[in-house]
């Protein structure tokens, strides 16, 4: 081998490293910005879209009747939905632990999220009611 041949040499191997560190930091960057996105997808989706199945249908509002095993919420928009339970639908409070109630646990004035099947007349047959649990009112200072 000639003298200068093997001046040059370490050179390559050091290109060379150099080269399979970018192309590594690359791919570890571009796998953590795709995961990075879908994780906001994920989360950015509306209230409805993450805890209603996408095969049933459902409701998010406020009891503001109970008869027997029909309830009547008010959804955010104003308008009322009758749900319709019985001894197959699945009851429980929500959060970061989950408690399971029955029909006698709600009150009017709960905040819930039914997942169902509609019925022709419109009303959803509850197949679970989860209860959201309301966060705990912090005092504010006064004089602000």
């Amino acid at each position: 081998m000639l003298e200068s041949e093997k001046k040059s040499s370490p050179w390559r191997r050091y290109v060379f490293l150099a080269f399979v560190g970018v192309l590594a930091l690359g791919t570890v960057f571009g796998a953590g910005f795709f995961a990075g996105r879908w994780s906001v997808r994920v989360q950015s989706a509306p209230l409805t879209q993450r805890f209603i199945l996408p095969t049933g249908h459902g409701a998010i509002g406020k009891i503001t009747q109970i008869e027997g095993v029909t309830l009547t919420i008010q959804t955010r928009t104003g308008a009322t939905q009758t749900i319709l339970t019985d001894h197959q639908t699945r009851f429980d409070r929500g959060g970061t632990q989950i408690t399971k109630l029955s029909l006698r646990d709600l009150k009017v004035g709960d905040q819930i999220i039914v997942t169902g099947t509609p019925n022709a007349q419109g009303q959803i047959k509850a197949k679970s009611i989860r209860v959201l649990s309301t966060p705990a009112l912090t005092p504010t200072p006064t004089g602000l």
